[in-house]
C-alpha cells in the first residue's frame, strides 16, 4: 500500500504543476510553432504575472479572478512591447525578447516594492475554495491516503480547459490562419495586403498573456511569488512541446490540425511534470532540475525516432 501512496503523491504533484505549465506550453505553440517567433520574454512575463498577483492579493485584496485577468493583461502588454521592438525598431526576434525579459526583471522588483519574494500563505487566493475541497476529500473520502490536491487539480483544470478552448478558437479562426501564414512565409503574405507586423505583435502579446497567467496561478498555488520564478521556464516549456509531439508521433497521431498540436503540447507538459515529480521522489536534488531539463531536451530532439515529424512548422 505504501507504494500506491508514493504513486498517488507523485501523480498529484505532477498533474497540478503540469496543468499550470500547460499554459506555458500553449504560449510556445502560439509564438514559436505558429508565428515562428522564438520569444525569450516569457522568462520575464511569468514572474511578472506572479508579482502582479502577489501584490494585488496581499496589498490591495483584489478578487482572485480579477487578479488573473490583470496578470494576463500585463503579460500581453509586455509581449506587445517585444513585438513592437521587432517590428518597429527592426530588432531581431531573439534580441527583442532578451531585452524585454531583462527589463521585466527590474519591473517585477518594482511591482513587489523591492522585495525578492511575497508570501501568500494567509491570504485568500483563487485556490482557497478548492483547498476547502482538498481538506474535505482528504478528511472524509481519502482517509489513510497521503494528502492529495483533488480540488486544486479541479481548479487548475477549469482555467486550463477554458484557455485551451480559447487558443484553439483563435488558431482555427481567420486570424489564426493568417498568424500561421506569417510564420510560414511572411513575404508571400504581403502580396495579399496583410500587415504581418500587426499579427506578430498580437501573437506575441497572446503568448505572453498566457505566460503571465501561468505565473499568477503558480504563485497562488505555491503560496508565494519570487522574482526568480521565470528562470528556465522557456526551456521546460519547449521540452514539453517537443516531448508531446514526439509522443504523439510515436502513437502515429498526425499533427496537422491546431487541436492536435495544442493537445500534444498540454499532454507533453503533463508528462514532463510527472517525470519531474518522479525524479524528485527518487531523491534528485532540486538544484539539478534545470540541468536535467536541458539534457532531456537535447536527447528528445537528437534521439527522437521520428525527428522529421517533430517540427515547428504545421
Amino acid at each position: 500500500m505504501s507504494f500506491l501512496y508514493v504513486v498517488a503523491s507523485v501523480f498529484d504533484a505532477g498533474l497540478v504543476q503540469g496543468l499550470i505549465h500547460s499554459l506555458l506550453a500553449l504560449s510556445v505553440v502560439v509564438t514559436l510553432l505558429s508565428l515562428d517567433f522564438p520569444d525569450l520574454s516569457i522568462e520575464g512575463t511569468f514572474p511578472m504575472g506572479a508579482a502582479l498577483a502577489a501584490v494585488c492579493l496581499a496589498d490591495f485584496r483584489l478578487a482572485p479572478v480579477l487578479v488573473l485577468v490583470l496578470a494576463a493583461v500585463g503579460g500581453a502588454g509586455a509581449g506587445a512591447v517585444t513585438g513592437l521592438l521587432h517590428v518597429r525598431f527592426q530588432m531581431s526576434k531573439l534580441l527583442s525578447g532578451i531585452s524585454v525579459a531583462a527589463m521585466l526583471y527590474s519591473l517585477s522588483l518594482f511591482i513587489m516594492r523591492g522585495r525578492a519574494g511575497i508570501p501568500l500563505l494567509d491570504i485568500r487566493t483563487y485556490f482557497s475554495p478548492f483547498e476547502a475541497i482538498d481538506r474535505w476529500c482528504n478528511g472524509s473520502i481519502l482517509q489513510g491516503w497521503p494528502y492529495l490536491h483533488v480540488g486544486s487539480i479541479l481548479g487548475v483544470l477549469l482555467v486550463a480547459a477554458v484557455l485551451f478552448f480559447v487558443v484553439n478558437r483563435v488558431l482555427t479562426s481567420e486570424f489564426g490562419v493568417v498568424l500561421r501564414a506569417v510564420g510560414i512565409n511572411e513575404r508571400a503574405l504581403r502580396h495579399y495586403g496583410r500587415r504581418s507586423g500587426l499579427y506578430k505583435v498580437a501573437g506575441v502579446a497572446l503568448g505572453n498573456g498566457l505566460a503571465a497567467l501561468a505565473g499568477a496561478l503558480s504563485a497562488q498555488f505555491q503560496g508565494f511569488a519570487d522574482v526568480n520564478m521565470g528562470v528556465g521556464v522557456l526551456a521546460s516549456s519547449l521540452l514539453a512541446v517537443v516531448l508531446g509531439q514526439e509522443l504523439f508521433s510515436r502513437l502515429r497521431i498526425p499533427l496537422h490540425r491546431p487541436l492536435l498540436v495544442t493537445a500534444s503540447a498540454v499532454f507533453g507538459a503533463l508528462a514532463y511534470q510527472v517525470v519531474i515529480a518522479v525524479v524528485l521522489a527518487l531523491g534528485a536534488p532540486p538544484t539539478a532540475l534545470r540541468f536535467l531539463s536541458g539534457i532531456a531536451l537535447v536527447l528528445v530532439i537528437a534521439l527522437g525516432r521520428r525527428r522529421s515529424e517533430v517540427s515547428f512548422a504545421w
